[in-house]
């Protein structure tokens, strides 16, 4: 459903830019360059909030809105043995709400590789009851990284280590009649509708 106020491109962008709590720069980088494009003043308070000015008639009066650009992610906590990654959750949500979602892990030099989350018994065809019945929490949790890798040395080669951010799969799709499904619409809709 487009309208003279909406644009589905930016916030289909937007929410394909991986933002956890604590990993907003690149999110930050592509609203500093949109404001530089239609000439908005703005600037970085010292905690990172970005706040923009559009001037009006009166100075006098002021209308303030405000949207939040960081999302829920996980961070990596542990490299196991089997060289899978153990983590521990950024935000709150239910970890079935992200069980067989792909992931990519951001490593503090730069480097990004993907990933499957999925608990330490996935399959009930193998683990039977034990798997129906494993508590979702995440210390049940692992990622299996989309690398050769079978010992944690071959993970730490990677340059993947203990304290690198884990984002999930947005699944951002938009739908022929206009819907828009995805993950953090809230509150990055918010700020796509602020651009």
């Amino acid at each position: 459903m487009e309208n003279n106020y909406f644009d589905s491109k930016i916030l289909e962008e937007i929410l394909n830019i991986p933002s956890p709590t604590g990993y907003t720069k690149d999110m930050l980088n592509y609203l500093q360059k949109e404001l530089n494009d239609m000439n908005v003043e703005y600037k970085i308070s010292n905690k990172g909030a970005l706040l923009a000015t559009i001037k009006g008639k009166d100075s006098n009066k002021s209308i303030t809105f405000s949207a939040h650009i960081d999302t829920l992610g996980a961070i990596v906590s542990q490299v196991k043995s089997n060289s899978r990654l153990y983590i521990n959750q950024i935000g709150g949500y239910m970890m079935n709400s992200v069980e067989g979602e792909n992931v990519i892990i951001h490593t503090r030099n730069g480097k990004k590789y993907e990933g499957t989350l999925q608990t330490i018994k996935p399959s009930v065809h193998i683990d039977g009851n034990d798997a129906k019945d494993l508590k979702r929490e995440c210390k049940n949790y692992e990622i299996v990284i989309d690398e050769q890798v079978s010992k944690p040395q071959d993970v730490y080669n990677l340059g993947i280590e203990v304290g690198d951010i884990v984002s999930f799969d947005t699944r951002t799709k938009i739908t022929k009649s206009g819907f828009i499904k995805s993950r953090y619409l809230d509150d990055k809709a918010s700020v796509s509708a602020i651009l």
